[in-house]
């Protein structure tokens, strides 16, 4: 009995890690183990800290960007009104110069009594100078956004800064993605988890990059805008930068507007309705379509994605959209490439 006792407690002695040795394999492991599972909770734990800040400063930049569309969107709509009531202040200038002093004291004359001339006067009045309190209060308008340019460059700075607060903590995030997805393997845990966070990192990465594009005022495509032509794409003829490729698809296109002013656009050019642009899934940046509908034809630019519609080909700004009178309609584009 006593030796059979011996036996079982020299047995477990044997069992136990002093006994084992420093060295031994299976306790390697089990230290390695404890270690990377210590690790993951740790890295875990700042993940969650960080992402933490980084979703508040997000919504600041947020909140800080859309302030800069607002008023991007004014600025447009603005440029929008003065540029109506200076085409109505030609129409009127050139209404004066074609009907000349003579004309005008031909109608005069042609009045058979006082009465009749101040009905005169009342009428040259209001065809000459209809819409002169309109025209007033549209350059007031932009004698107003002048001012607030200064305002506008504000808050583009204050996004500047926010943007720019958030690109070390992405940084600091991808690298503790990668040493706690590390850990977890080694750990022998599962990382679909963690794989989600690199997936909502990598869109939050692309959200900084239009936050940082805005900031600047966007990517300068005037370069490109004027390989549209004189006319900003209007009309059937090739713009004599480009040139036909014979290659082109066609389908079903919508419009998109004002709704998206001020917006970046996937090319990171700020998205302007009034000019002659277009999205498209797959054509890369930039891509020159010469599209026609219904006998009109317009040459645009391709600086975005979409439209995001199955049965849909192409989604042109407001601007080239009414040009060719398409709401929700068939087009063909052919493909126009840099002449030369």
């Amino acid at each position: 009995m006593r030796r059979t006792l011996a036996l079982v407690v020299l047995t477990l002695f044997a069992l136990t890690p002093a006994a084992r040795g420093a060295g031994d394999p299976l306790d390697e492991a089990e230290a390695e183990h404890a270690a990377a599972l210590a690790e993951v909770a740790v890295l875990t734990g700042r993940i969650d800290r960080v992402r933490g800040r980084f979703e508040v400063l997000r919504a600041e930049a947020s909140q800080a960007a859309a302030l800069v569309v607002d008023a991007y969107r004014a600025g447009l709509e603005v440029d929008e009104r003065v540029g109506a009531a200076r085409d109505a202040l030609a129409a009127r200038t050139r209404a004066v110069y074609q009907a000349g002093p003579a004309g005008l004291l031909e109608v005069m004359l042609s009045a058979g009594n006082p009465s009749d001339v101040m009905m005169v006067q009342r009428v040259i009045d209001q065809q000459i100078l209809g819409d002169v309190d309109e025209i007033a209060a549209a350059l007031d308008d932009a004698s107003e956004a002048q001012l607030s340019s200064e305002e506008i460059e504000r808050r583009k700075e204050d996004l500047r800064r926010r943007a720019h607060r958030l690109e070390p903590m992405l940084q600091e995030l991808a690298i503790l993605l990668a040493r706690a997805d590390d850990a977890a393997r080694r750990a022998g845990q599962d990382v679909r988890a963690l794989d989600r966070e690199r997936r909502e990192l990598s869109r939050a990465a692309e959200e900084v990059a239009d936050l940082g594009s805005l900031a600047l005022g966007g990517v300068d495509q005037s370069k490109l805008l004027e390989m549209l032509g004189p006319d900003g794409g209007r009309g059937c003829d090739i713009p004599e930068d480009l040139e036909q490729t014979g290659k082109g698809f066609s389908g079903v296109a919508s419009w998109y507007g004002w709704e998206f002013a001020g917006r970046p656009t996937a090319s990171g050019a700020i998205f302007d309705p009034r000019l002659f642009t277009a999205a498209h899934k797959t054509l890369p940046f930039p891509t020159f379509l010469h599209v026609e509908h219904a006998g009109r034809c317009a040459t645009v630019l391709v600086n975005d994605r979409g439209p995001f519609i199955e049965g849909r080909v192409l989604d042109l700004s407001k601007g080239a959209a009414d040009y060719l009178g398409v709401g929700l309609n068939e087009v063909s584009a052919e493909i126009l490439v840099p002449a030369g």
